[in-house]
């Protein structure tokens, strides 16, 4: 390896041991906590490991604005430590047997030893926000209610208070904004076959968050956050304004979600991960 290869090598190695020297997930025990065939009308993960009593491994949640990097997360611990991940997201899980979140990301090894990392996204994180509390949400309550549940429309959700460390991983706003936009671009050909209005480039990402910016839900979020319309004059002038306040509000409330409720936080810079530091 030449030198800045070693360092982003070293880089990844030294975060990925800072998660799980805060998250106490230690790779020594290879016992696989049973996930069996076995199905019921209602199925958790919950009910089958973390039970106070019955063996000591607790919910951490890995908390990201989506498009920050959590599946990079994920992939990094399964590799250095060979225990499972878990995500509150039934869509990115092979094998669903539980009806419910949270849902085991890999049965081909085991379960971590004490804090089980879990992907959530919570709420208020809508491209299409019909709806102004899909946009931005309001409430600290309900914000922690919904990092605990599988889709924002959705009732399949867990006690949170089962939940006491919190992973709040936050990445370069302009990044995530442009990744989200290039994410989203191919998802639509993929699932259409047909090519996207927007083009990749720099015309197409601002009129895609134009649009974007246009939508009732959020003008009236705007509106109840007290944003007059001469400040909201000054933010259309704002390249993704929408974007860039919705994310904003959104690790606000994570950061009021966690001093509420007395997690214990280790806050982690995505892009010391992937960029060597010099």
């Amino acid at each position: 390896l030449d030198n800045n290869n070693k360092k982003h090598a070293i880089s990844m190695a030294t975060a990925t041991a800072a998660i799980l020297v805060v998250l106490v997930i230690i790779s020594a025990k290879t016992e696989s906590s049973g996930t069996g065939n076995v199905t019921a009308t209602r199925r958790s993960l919950l009910t089958n490991v973390v039970q106070p009593g019955r063996r000591n491994l607790e919910l951490a949640w890995l908390a990201g604005y989506p498009y920050s990097g959590t599946h990079y997360i994920r992939n990094i611990i399964h590799s250095t430590s060979q225990t499972s991940t878990a995500t509150n997201y039934k869509n990115t899980v092979e094998g669903k047997i539980y009806t419910d979140p949270p849902y085991r990301l890999r049965t081909d090894i085991p379960f971590p030893e004490h804090f089980l990392l879990t992907e959530t996204h919570c709420s208020g994180t809508c491209l299409k926000c019909g709806l102004e509390k899909e946009y931005v949400t309001l409430s600290i309550h309900d914000f922690y209610r919904d990092c605990a549940k599988g889709k924002l429309n959705e009732d399949n959700l867990y006690d949170p208070s089962v939940v006491k460390r919190v992973v709040h991983l936050i990445r370069n706003p302009f990044d995530n904004i442009v990744v989200r936009f290039v994410s989203q671009r191919r998802h639509h050909e993929e699932r259409s076959g047909s090519k996207w209005e927007f083009a990749e480039n720099r015309v197409g990402l601002q009129k895609w968050c134009t649009l974007h910016q246009k939508q009732d839900g959020i003008t009236a979020a705007l509106k109840r956050a007290a944003v007059g319309d001469e400040l909201r004059d000054v933010l259309e002038g704002v390249p993704c304004f929408s974007l860039l306040f919705q994310y904003v509000q959104w690790h606000n409330n994570v950061i009021d979600m966690t001093k509420r409720h007395n997690h214990l936080v280790h806050s982690l810079n995505y892009d010391n991960l992937v960029r060597p530091q010099t």
